[in-house]
């Protein structure tokens, strides 16, 4: 979980204890009366419908490109106006005319850090993605893809410590569920 293991920038900071951390965040959700599942299924929906539309937009807009393999890297030759038509598209991910999100794609994956130690398997919606939600009430949020998994499996929103933490009572008011 320490930065540099499973993670780069970690999942824990190195003078916590993993039960603390997940026993504080459980009590901010207590007081709301928010459970790690509600915010979980409300984060996903809102992620699954704009990773859909994105899907389809470059489907649509990119199906008659040729698409090239070599050396395992993907290599796609666009014309500007078709760039232009693509980025338009994605610009405006709009969900239940209330939500815009925003994705980063990374290469390569994150894997769950409960993985590791055998206790978790199998593979995990949105790890390599991060994202960035704004509410029609001007309400920002990002955190990386991987956290749904982590608040729906093992009830765990990050340190406060690290770079990636997604603060389950801002998770909670964005998602309109506080």
């Amino acid at each position: 979980m320490w930065p540099g293991r499973s993670s780069e920038s970690g999942f824990l900071g190195r003078d916590e204890r993993l039960a603390d951390v997940i026993a504080a965040d459980a009590e901010s959700l207590g007081r709301i009366g928010v459970t790690h599942e509600q915010l979980a299924d409300a984060l996903d929906h809102i992620l699954d419908s704009a990773l859909a539309q994105l899907e389809d937009a470059i489907e649509r807009i990119l199906d008659p490109i040729t698409v090239r393999l070599t050396d395992d890297l993907v290599e796609v030759k666009v014309d500007d106006s078709t760039l232009a038509r693509l980025k338009e598209e994605v610009a405006e991910l709009k969900i239940d005319d209330r939500y815009w999100v925003d994705f980063a794609v990374c290469l390569g994956e994150q894997h769950c850090p409960w993985e590791v130690i055998g206790d978790c398997s199998g593979v995990v919606k949105h790890a390599s993605t991060d994202w960035t939600i704004t509410s029609s009430s001007g309400a920002q949020l990002s955190g990386p893809g991987l956290i749904s998994h982590l608040i729906r499996s093992h009830h765990f929103f990050e340190s406060r410590r690290v770079e990636y933490r997604v603060e389950p009572i801002e998770l909670a008011q964005l998602l309109d569920l506080a």
